[in-house]
């Protein structure tokens, strides 16, 4: 099925089809060890999963937002690195 894809002519779905053969050689081993990575990863700094439940950046509330959470955490997390005359 994948060879037959590849023919199209769609750069796209010629890398969708490289990627899915890619994953299809990956041990479960292997995966699981990815997938382990990623959610450390993913869970590695709580200031930063809570920042980005607040509004866009770019917002008076997205402002707001990240002023109240780094101001407990200043400068013990790279997400509310310390003022620069501090």
């Amino acid at each position: 099925m994948l060879r037959k894809i590849r023919g199209s002519g769609d750069s796209d779905v010629a890398l969708l089809a490289a990627l899915l053969e890619h994953v299809e050689e990956t041990s479960p081993a292997e995966r699981a060890a990815i997938r382990k990575a990623a959610d450390r990863q993913i869970s590695a700094d709580p200031v930063e999963r809570r920042m980005q439940a607040c509004p866009p950046a770019n917002t008076v509330a997205g402002v707001r937002c990240r002023q109240r959470i780094c101001a407990k955490y200043q400068g013990q997390t790279p997400a509310c690195p310390t003022a620069a005359g501090d």
